[in-house]
Protein backbone atom coordinates (compact mmCIF):
# COMPACT_ATOMS: atom_id res chain seq x y z
CA UNK A 1 0.00 0.00 0.00
CA UNK A 2 1.31 3.36 -0.93
CA UNK A 3 1.36 6.33 1.38
CA UNK A 4 -0.77 9.40 0.80
CA UNK A 5 2.37 11.41 0.09
CA UNK A 6 1.61 13.45 -3.00
CA UNK A 7 5.25 14.00 -4.02
CA UNK A 8 5.71 13.18 -7.72
CA UNK A 9 7.41 9.89 -8.55
CA UNK A 10 9.29 9.16 -11.75
CA UNK A 11 8.69 5.70 -13.13
CA UNK A 12 10.43 4.23 -16.16
CA UNK A 13 8.21 1.93 -18.23
CA UNK A 14 9.16 0.76 -21.74
CA UNK A 15 11.92 3.36 -22.00
CA UNK A 16 9.44 6.13 -21.14
CA UNK A 17 9.61 8.23 -18.03
CA UNK A 18 6.24 8.77 -16.41
CA UNK A 19 5.52 11.06 -13.51
CA UNK A 20 2.82 10.17 -11.02
CA UNK A 21 1.97 10.50 -7.35
CA UNK A 22 1.55 7.72 -4.82
CA UNK A 23 -2.16 8.59 -4.42
CA UNK A 24 -2.68 8.24 -8.19
CA UNK A 25 -0.83 4.93 -8.13
CA UNK A 26 -3.01 3.77 -5.20
CA UNK A 27 -6.16 4.75 -7.08
CA UNK A 28 -5.00 2.83 -10.15
CA UNK A 29 -4.13 -0.19 -8.04
CA UNK A 30 -7.53 -0.06 -6.34
CA UNK A 31 -9.25 0.02 -9.74
CA UNK A 32 -7.24 -2.97 -10.98
CA UNK A 33 -8.03 -4.98 -7.83
CA UNK A 34 -11.73 -4.04 -7.88
CA UNK A 35 -12.04 -4.95 -11.57
CA UNK A 36 -10.46 -8.34 -10.88
CA UNK A 37 -12.78 -8.94 -7.89
CA UNK A 38 -15.80 -7.92 -9.97
CA UNK A 39 -14.82 -10.33 -12.78
CA UNK A 40 -14.40 -13.14 -10.22
CA UNK A 41 -17.84 -12.44 -8.72
CA UNK A 42 -19.47 -12.24 -12.14
CA UNK A 43 -17.82 -15.50 -13.17
CA UNK A 44 -19.06 -17.26 -10.03
CA UNK A 45 -22.58 -15.84 -10.51
CA UNK A 46 -22.69 -17.01 -14.11
CA UNK A 47 -21.64 -20.53 -13.10
CA UNK A 48 -24.17 -20.77 -10.27
CA UNK A 49 -26.92 -19.31 -12.43
CA UNK A 50 -26.17 -21.84 -15.17
CA UNK A 51 -26.46 -24.65 -12.61
CA UNK A 52 -29.83 -23.31 -11.42
CA UNK A 53 -31.14 -23.00 -14.98
CA UNK A 54 -30.04 -26.57 -15.73
CA UNK A 55 -31.80 -27.91 -12.62
CA UNK A 56 -34.99 -25.99 -13.46
CA UNK A 57 -34.91 -27.18 -17.08
CA UNK A 58 -34.35 -30.77 -15.95
CA UNK A 59 -37.42 -30.46 -13.70
CA UNK A 60 -35.41 -31.10 -10.54
CA UNK A 61 -36.38 -27.79 -8.91
CA UNK A 62 -38.86 -25.02 -9.53
CA UNK A 63 -37.88 -21.39 -10.08
CA UNK A 64 -38.65 -20.39 -6.48
CA UNK A 65 -36.31 -23.08 -5.12
CA UNK A 66 -33.73 -22.07 -7.72
CA UNK A 67 -33.84 -18.48 -6.51
CA UNK A 68 -33.36 -19.56 -2.90
CA UNK A 69 -30.42 -21.79 -3.81
CA UNK A 70 -28.90 -19.11 -6.04
CA UNK A 71 -29.05 -16.56 -3.24
CA UNK A 72 -27.56 -18.98 -0.72
CA UNK A 73 -24.77 -20.00 -3.10
CA UNK A 74 -23.89 -16.43 -3.97
CA UNK A 75 -24.08 -14.96 -0.46
CA UNK A 76 -22.61 -17.84 1.54
CA UNK A 77 -20.65 -19.86 -1.00
CA UNK A 78 -22.86 -22.91 -0.47
CA UNK A 79 -22.94 -25.56 -3.19
CA UNK A 80 -26.39 -25.04 -4.75
CA UNK A 81 -27.11 -28.73 -5.35
CA UNK A 82 -26.14 -29.59 -1.75
CA UNK A 83 -28.34 -26.75 -0.46
CA UNK A 84 -31.29 -28.05 -2.49
CA UNK A 85 -30.81 -31.59 -1.16
CA UNK A 86 -30.25 -30.50 2.45
CA UNK A 87 -33.33 -28.25 2.48
CA UNK A 88 -35.76 -30.55 0.66
CA UNK A 89 -36.18 -28.19 -2.28
CA UNK A 90 -36.08 -30.84 -5.01
CA UNK A 91 -39.30 -31.43 -6.90
CA UNK A 92 -41.19 -34.65 -6.35
CA UNK A 93 -41.94 -36.31 -9.68
CA UNK A 94 -42.56 -39.85 -8.44
CA UNK A 95 -46.22 -40.59 -9.20
CA UNK A 96 -46.36 -43.16 -6.40
CA UNK A 97 -45.75 -40.31 -3.94
CA UNK A 98 -48.06 -37.85 -5.70
CA UNK A 99 -51.04 -40.07 -6.57
CA UNK A 100 -52.30 -40.75 -3.01
CA UNK A 101 -52.42 -37.00 -2.30
CA UNK A 102 -54.26 -36.33 -5.55
CA UNK A 103 -56.80 -39.06 -4.75
CA UNK A 104 -57.51 -37.29 -1.45
CA UNK A 105 -58.00 -34.01 -3.31
CA UNK A 106 -60.41 -35.65 -5.75
CA UNK A 107 -62.41 -37.20 -2.90
CA UNK A 108 -62.60 -33.87 -1.06
CA UNK A 109 -63.68 -31.89 -4.15
CA UNK A 110 -66.55 -33.85 -5.67
CA UNK A 111 -68.15 -30.73 -7.19
CA UNK A 112 -64.99 -29.84 -9.12
CA UNK A 113 -64.58 -33.47 -10.23
CA UNK A 114 -68.18 -33.57 -11.48
CA UNK A 115 -67.70 -30.26 -13.26
CA UNK A 116 -64.56 -31.49 -15.00
CA UNK A 117 -66.23 -34.74 -16.03
CA UNK A 118 -69.09 -32.63 -17.44
CA UNK A 119 -66.59 -30.80 -19.65
CA UNK A 120 -65.74 -27.75 -17.52
CA UNK A 121 -61.97 -27.51 -18.01
CA UNK A 122 -61.57 -24.72 -15.42
CA UNK A 123 -62.10 -27.35 -12.73
CA UNK A 124 -58.86 -29.04 -13.76
CA UNK A 125 -56.99 -25.83 -12.95
CA UNK A 126 -58.68 -25.70 -9.55
CA UNK A 127 -57.78 -29.33 -8.84
CA UNK A 128 -54.17 -28.76 -9.91
CA UNK A 129 -53.97 -25.79 -7.55
CA UNK A 130 -55.42 -27.79 -4.66
CA UNK A 131 -53.01 -30.64 -5.36
CA UNK A 132 -49.99 -28.34 -5.52
CA UNK A 133 -51.12 -26.71 -2.28
CA UNK A 134 -51.44 -30.10 -0.56
CA UNK A 135 -48.00 -31.07 -1.88
CA UNK A 136 -46.61 -27.74 -0.62
CA UNK A 137 -45.44 -26.75 -4.10
CA UNK A 138 -42.78 -29.46 -4.10
CA UNK A 139 -44.31 -31.56 -6.86
CA UNK A 140 -43.54 -31.29 -10.54
CA UNK A 141 -46.49 -29.35 -11.97
CA UNK A 142 -46.60 -31.40 -15.18
CA UNK A 143 -46.60 -34.69 -13.28
CA UNK A 144 -49.44 -33.45 -11.05
CA UNK A 145 -51.43 -32.31 -14.10
CA UNK A 146 -50.97 -35.57 -15.98
CA UNK A 147 -51.73 -37.71 -12.91
CA UNK A 148 -54.93 -35.72 -12.32
CA UNK A 149 -56.01 -36.12 -15.95
CA UNK A 150 -55.30 -39.86 -15.84
CA UNK A 151 -57.27 -40.33 -12.62
CA UNK A 152 -60.15 -38.17 -13.84
CA UNK A 153 -60.30 -39.98 -17.19
CA UNK A 154 -60.42 -43.25 -15.27
CA UNK A 155 -63.63 -42.00 -13.61
CA UNK A 156 -65.48 -41.50 -16.91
Amino acid sequence: ILSNNSSPLKIGINNQNLTTTPSTMQQGLNEVVMNKVQRMIEGKAVGVQATMERLVNEGKINRKSGQKALEEAFLNGTDPEKYIADNGLALVSDTSAIEPVIKEILAANEKAVSGYLAGEEKNLTFLIGQSMRALKGKADHQVVRQTLIDLLNGMK
